[in-house]
């Protein structure tokens, strides 16, 4: 009975863990991208088409600014919007750039990968003040096409030497090849754009056609774009991340690929969108809720409009698998219970919880993984379960066969026939559920099944030899102690089950202690050894359950204890207009009385509560005081204009006293 519990508990941990993956998950969807306008390099008073794009290679967004860099023209635009405020354009006489490829942007700077004249240059906005990156002994570069900055190097990407390069940013020295070139997974081939973000490094190699992830210490972690989701990188170039997304844009696959910052892909830009198709896009930026695409095959630079991805279906697919598996395990739990077999859900529930976490935290591969991971653990421990439910509970049926076996009796009638006939009847029947695969069913039958036979060969006889190996180990006064002992256990098993609230039913208990005590006083020691067991087997479940039971109930009221705390102190605060925390009060008093019934929940409530009486508050404070001072504010307007009325009023009367006095007539006497 403990077991059947403690698998009850975890059916209850399971369908709160179904909850919250139903309410992560329903919204999930492909967002998907919408296409804007494209830029072509040139302003509407433009006279010809001198100052079009011939070959867009790089992409910055920063500070309101698109920087497009063109390897064919060997210019660096600033645009602003779509209109284009300043070019710097390569003549016979001025050469600031031999191939621009990608760039990278910090205080003011611009620093852009120029890859014929095989060095790195600055840009500070000061007309044609074209930097040079000084080349420097050691590192040889030939083709930089890439590169980032942090607080300790600058990171360059050489496309033809097929290494990252580091520069000291301290003294713009060469430094040291961070990676070298190589076959294995991690080396590279043709890198060609490179990214920093959250101390992890990306590099895309469009030979390799792969993304490599590398700490920040450059060892490698894993790979971006081979085969996950169905996404295989064929030749990658620039790379943009922003708000934990990764945006590649691959060349010859004509898209820009997005994929979380583990590696799962999760949405496409390319073919099929209206206007807005791709042909060799090169690099891609992203700024003011648009994405850029430098796409060299138009010679355009394309605009869209940037929709956040919120979720993957394959994924989702693959944790409601699990968790449904996960479910199933859980039905079958109760089973193993009913027939005393160990069950454990392993880490399964674990590992989809945490693949719930990563899903939420856009980890997808994570996700992926350890999803798939629960629901092959749940499929393995799901047929091993069976398995053994389905082993134990035909023992069983043959244990009790052999039992009455040697009890059969040819000839029966009346009573002892129809017993026996229920116990073939049942024993059949339970193998044919099992075949059915209905294991609860079949344990439900299973648990009745050693009843019927005991009424059986009670209405046999149990032959003198057991009947005397019985009467020497039983006497009237064995059975008073074992009865006294099982009623002291019940009587506390009563007080508690009353502090806890628990709604334990001792009335079956009661009355089989009662009909023990009588059977022994009668002399019916079968009879009373029988109803003492069933009563010790149902003390000793309720036992259990209310032991476990009290543990939950008690956490929870030391959880509720300490919020209650941090409510009374939010409810005594003084202030001139109090909030009205009636129904956060009763609420607090309904968690309380929760608590025996659903403590998980009874916490829920009370940190609820809690929260709202703070919120209330803090807003009552707020308008406490400013009505305070507004009826300081008030009272003394009051009384400037009471003193300014008693004014008025004194200097008005003294003027009708003052008419008065000059029109009152003149008195006549008369004279008779």
């Amino acid at each position: 009975m403990e077991k059947h519990h403690a698998s009850t508990v975890r059916c209850m941990r399971f369908w709160v863990l179904a909850a919250a993956l139903f309410l992560a998950l329903i919204g999930s969807a492909h967002a998907g991208f919408t296409y804007l306008y494209s830029i072509n390099g040139s302003n509407p008073l433009d006279s010809d088409d001198f100052y079009k794009f011939y070959q867009p290679t790089g992409l910055l967004y920063e500070h309101g600014k698109l920087y497009v860099a063109d390897g064919g023209k060997n210019a660096l635009y600033i645009l602003n919007g779509s209109f284009r405020e300043r070019v710097l354009l390569s003549t016979s006489s001025v050469n600031p750039f031999d191939n621009p490829l990608r760039m990278t942007y910090e205080n003011g700077t611009l620093y852009i990968a120029d890859g014929i004249s095989t060095v790195v240059k600055t840009y500070n906005g000061e007309g044609f003040n074209v930097l040079e990156w000084n080349k420097k002994e050691g590192s040889n570069m030939e083709k930089p096409s890439g590169v980032a900055l942090d607080e300790r190097y600058a990171y360059i990407t050489d496309n033809a030497q097929g290494r990252l390069y580091l520069y000291s940013r301290e003294n713009e020295m060469y430094a040291r090849v961070g990676i070298e070139k190589g076959g294995s997974d991690g080396l590279l081939q043709s890198p060609a754009d490179v990214e920093i973000y959250h101390d992890k490094i990306f590099i895309s190699d469009q030979v390799k056609g792969l993304v490599f992830a590398y700490d920040s210490n450059l060892s490698f972690l894993y790979t971006i774009g081979r085969g996950l989701g169905g996404v295989d990188l064929s030749s990658p170039r620039g790379i943009e991340i922003f708000e934990d997304r990764i945006y590649v844009a691959d060349s010859t696959k004509n898209s820009v690929f997005v994929f979380t910052l583990d590696g799962f892909p999760i949405d496409r830009i390319g073919a099929g969108i209206a206007n807005g198709s791709l042909s060799l896009p090169e690099d891609v930026a992203i700024g003011d809720g648009k994405i850029f695409v430098a796409d060299t095959g138009s010679r355009r630079v394309l605009v869209y409009e940037l929709n956040r991805t919120v979720g993957n279906d394959t994924v989702k697919e693959l944790i409601d698998a699990a968790n449904r598996s996960l479910a199933q395990l859980y039905i079958y739990a109760p089973v193993a219970a009913k027939l005393n077999l160990s069950f454990s859900e392993g880490s399964a529930a674990l590992e989809l919880a945490t693949a719930l976490t990563s899903y939420d935290n856009f980890m997808f591969t994570d996700a992926s993984a350890l999803a798939q991971k629960s629901l092959d653990q749940t499929v393995a421990l799901q047929l091993n379960l069976t398995q053994a439910i389905e082993l134990r509970a035909r023992q069983l049926v043959k244990a009790e066969t052999g039992r009455i076996a040697p009890f059969r009796r040819p000839g029966l009638e009346g009573a002892a026939l129809s017993k026996l006939t229920q116990f073939d009847n049942m024993a059949s029947d339970i193998n044919a559920k099992l075949s059915g695969k209905a294991y609860g069913l079949a344990a439900d039958a299973i648990l009745e099944l050693p009843a019927v036979a005991d009424e059986y060969i009670a209405l046999i006889g149990q032959g003198e030899r057991m009947e005397e190996e019985r009467e020497a180990n039983r006497t009237a006064g064995d059975f008073g102690i074992r009865i006294s002992a099982l009623r002291v256990r019940l009587e506390r098993l009563g007080a508690n089950s009353a502090k806890y609230r628990q709604n334990a039913n001792l009335t079956g208990s009661q009355e089989l202690l009662a009909a023990a005590s009588g059977q022994a006083a009668a002399g019916e020691y079968d009879s009373a050894n029988s109803s003492i067991g069933l009563a010790e087997f149902e003390i000793s479940s309720q036992e259990a359950v209310l032991r476990q039971a009290a543990d939950e109930i008690d956490k929870g009221l030391a959880n509720i204890s300490l919020i209650e705390f941090g409510f009374n102190a939010a409810a005594g605060r003084q202030m001139l207009f109090p909030p009205d925390l009636a129904g956060e009060k009763s609420q607090m008093l309904q968690a309380k009385d929760m608590v025996y019934t659903n403590p998980l929940l009874a916490v829920a409530m009370a940190s609820k509560a809690a929260e709202s009486a703070v919120e209330k508050s803090n807003s009552a404070q707020a308008v406490s005081t400013a009505a305070a001072g507004v009826l300081v504010m008030l009272a003394l307007i009051g009384l400037i204009a009471l003193v300014f009325s008693f004014h008025i009023y004194s200097r008005r009367k003294k003027m009708r006293e003052e008419k008065a006095a000059r029109e009152e007539p003149k008195r006549i006497i008369w004279k008779g």
